[in-house]
């Protein structure tokens, strides 16, 4: 049986909370070696949280100055 962590790396993150649990994962596996297990679990984690937030946060606009 997988343990909550090796849940998090495997699938989507649809909520809050699994945001919640994504990040705090990443906070313990950062300074992961790459290549390694616990540094492909991060990488992994991150492309997720990355594609969550783009989808769920306000994007802002910037418009120019008009001109003077």
């Amino acid at each position: 049986m997988p343990n909550q962590s090796d849940e998090a790396a495997t699938r989507q993150i649809r909520t809050n909370d699994d945001l919640t649990a994504a990040l705090i994962r990443i906070d313990a596996l950062w300074g992961a070696q790459p290549g390694s297990p616990e540094g492909d679990e991060l990488d992994i984690l991150m492309d997720l949280v990355e594609q969550y937030e783009g989808e769920h946060t306000p994007q802002f606009v910037t418009y120019p100055e008009p001109p003077t």
